[in-house]
Parts: structure tokens; C-alpha cells; sequence
């Protein structure tokens, strides 16, 4: 009598995978991110003790992690309670060093039995025959990876820059992610000429209620002449770091006579002449506004000068000023409010 084999070969499912955490379009240099998939089977297989393996450009395994099943709350799934995913925990992966466009390929393998080959199960658990599976699956997808990105930012700008004469700014630099900027140097030039105008060096310490910002005062020669000025600055790249790319505002000032005369103006409302606080001042190129007593000082250089004065449900106030001395002005607005 003919012997019947009853071993039938595995029948292969597709395994379909899907990221399902947040992947940024962007990912800094060597920098750690996360990764989770889901799988399922179009057949609705058990998929659980399964593996994923994620393998990098060059065909080198960069993860691998176990799938398990997850059950569903109505609220985080449109199909229903009790519906059973099969998903991988939340895992860390490190980028590549080198800026570039990258495709990585993540892998579904069954389960292993005990000697290393691919587990098979039956297709109708408990049903007749005894048809097995094994399931197998496979998602590519792209990381775009940058050089890291070091943001300079700028604060305390004199409103004008005295011409001639030395001023201060704030200047800060931060690197998108987190690496140390202590000591770095700074290089200011003529965003126009590219000509070096001054050095600096960032402190030790980070910027107060920021999470990695260094930063420095920094003392400038301002040019001589009355004109808007656009200087750049930029960080020296951290020695035997990762990539780094350097963005940020320039240094914008205008360059103006110096202050020689003060102004004071008193700001009242035009119907009881009680004063008004908050009026914003303007007068030339200088600007401040009024403290509770409706009295705002001003340092100004000498010459014609029109004065501004705004503030919100009043009539605006303009007046023609020619500075020779020490003055002051009253100026009562005209209410007029703004519905």
C-alpha cells in the first residue's frame, strides 16, 4: 500500500507593515529616533512572536524586535473594541552620520521554532486538514538626514546705532540637537562685502529658560557714516563634531548722529488732561513710550525732527520739532475710539 505524507508545504501569507509612531521629515546627523510598526495579515492571521528587522542602505541590520498583540480600546480604534493589532514596541535607532537621502527597509519573519527555521501554524486552528502558513512582508521608507543646525539668534540692537561709537549686542547660538557650542567662536562680517569686522567667543553657560543656547555680549564698532547696515554672524562648527550648518537673522542697525539733547513729552487725554500711559513716542529715529505719569524722555541729536505720537483710541499726533536745546512738549490727544 502507498504510504500518504501528510506534511504540506507552508502556504505564505503577505505580511503588510506600517510605521504608526511620528517619523520627521528631517532627522539631525547620528541623532536617536523612534520607531514602531504595525503588521497584519490581509487573511487575519495571528501574527504575534513574529519578528521585525530593520536593515539600513547597505544591507546592514540596524534593529530587530519582537511583534506582539495588542488589544485595541474602542477609542483608539475606528474597527471596533477587542480588535486585535499586532504591533512592535516603541524602539530607538540612531541616524546616519553623513547627510543624504536614505532608504532602510524594515522585514516581517515568522516565528522561529526551536531549530532556527521558520515556525508554520495552521491556517484554521483547531479545523480540519493540516494546512500551514508562514508569512512573510516588507516596507521600504526614507529618511532624509541633515547636518545638524546650529540657529544663531540676536537681541538688544540699539534703535539707532550711535555712528562712530561703540554699541553691545546679545548674540546666541543653539545646535537643533543639543550638542555644546561652550567657547565656539564667533566671526562677524559685511554681509554685503563678506570683510571681517570683529571676533568673539560664545560663553560657558546657557541662556537663561532655553535648553541649549549659548550666548555672549558682544561689543561692535559702528561704522561712521548715517545709513541701515546688515552684518552677519556666524559660529565657529564644533571640532571633530557631526555635521553642523549654520542659520539665522543678520545684524540689521541703522547708524545715526549721536544723542546730544534732551526731550521730555508729556502725553494727557485732551478732555480732562489726565495723562496717558502707554503713548508710543517717536521722535526721529528714537522711540519709547510713556510710564504712568504720561512722561516719556528722550535722548536725541540735534536738527529737524518730527515727533509721533500713537496710541490706541486717540487721534494720532504729528508735529514738526527743530532740537537746538534741552525741551519739552505737551500734547494733549483727541479721543476717538476705535469700534
Amino acid at each position: 500500500m502507498e504510504e500518504t505524507n501528510n506534511v504540506h508545504e507552508p502556504i505564505v501569507h503577505e505580511a503588510v507593515i506600517s510605521i504608526i509612531n511620528y517619523l520627521p521629515d528631517e532627522i539631525d546627523t547620528g541623532a536617536d529616533f523612534s520607531l514602531r510598526f504595525q503588521v497584519r495579515c490581509k487573511s487575519e492571521c495571528a501574527l504575534d512572536g513574529g519578528t521585525i528587522r530593520v536593515v539600513d542602505s547597505d544591507g546592514a541590520v540596524v534593529a530587530e524586535t519582537g511583534v506582539s498583540a495588542v488589544e485595541k480600546s474602542n477609542e483608539e480604534s475606528s474597527s471596533g473594541p477587542g480588535i486585535i493589532k499586532y504591533e512592535t514596541e516603541t524602539f530607538s535607532v540612531k541616524a546616519p552620520v553623513v547627510p543624504g537621502d536614505y532608504t532602510w527597509t524594515a522585514f516581517y519573519a515568522s516565528p522561529k521554532k526551536d531549530d532556527g527555521e521558520a515556525s508554520a501554524a495552521p491556517v484554521s486552528p483547531g479545523g480540519p486538514g493540516d494546512a500551514v502558513f508562514e508569512h512573510t512582508g516588507s516596507l521600504e521608507f526614507s529618511l532624509k538626514i541633515r547636518a545638524h543646525l546650529i540657529s544663531i539668534s540676536i537681541w538688544d540692537v540699539p534703535l539707532p546705532v550711535s555712528k562712530g561709537e561703540k554699541f553691545t549686542v546679545g548674540i546666541g547660538a543653539a545646535c537643533s540637537s543639543g550638542c555644546s557650542l561652550a567657547g565656539q567662536a564667533l566671526v562677524i562680517e559685511d554681509a554685503e562685502t563678506g570683510k571681517q569686522l570683529a571676533e568673539g567667543r560664545l560663553g560657558e553657560e546657557i541662556l537663561d529658560q532655553t535648553r541649549a543656547t549659548y550666548w555672549t555680549r558682544q561689543e561692535l564698532d559702528a561704522p561712521s557714516d548715517e545709513a541701515v547696515h546688515r552684518w552677519t554672524v556666524r559660529c565657529q562648527i564644533p571640532e571633530g563634531a557631526l555635521p553642523h550648518q549654520a542659520e539665522g537673522p543678520d545684524l540689521v542697525f541703522r547708524t545715526a548722529a549721536a544723542p546730544k539733547y534732551t526731550v521730555t513729552v508729556k502725553v494727557s487725554d485732551d478732555r480732562d488732561f489726565l495723562p496717558l500711559e502707554g503713548a508710543d513716542i517717536q521722535l526721529g529715529l528714537h522711540r519709547t513710550v510713556t510710564g504712568k505719569d504720561g512722561v516719556a524722555v528722550l535722548k536725541v541729536p540735534e536738527g529737524e525732527q518730527e515727533l509721533v505720537i500713537v496710541k490706541m483710541n486717540y487721534i494720532t499726533h504729528q508735529a514738526a520739532m527743530n532740537i537746538h536745546e534741552d525741551s519739552s512738549v505737551d500734547a494733549a490727544l483727541e479721543f476717538s475710539p476705535q469700534l
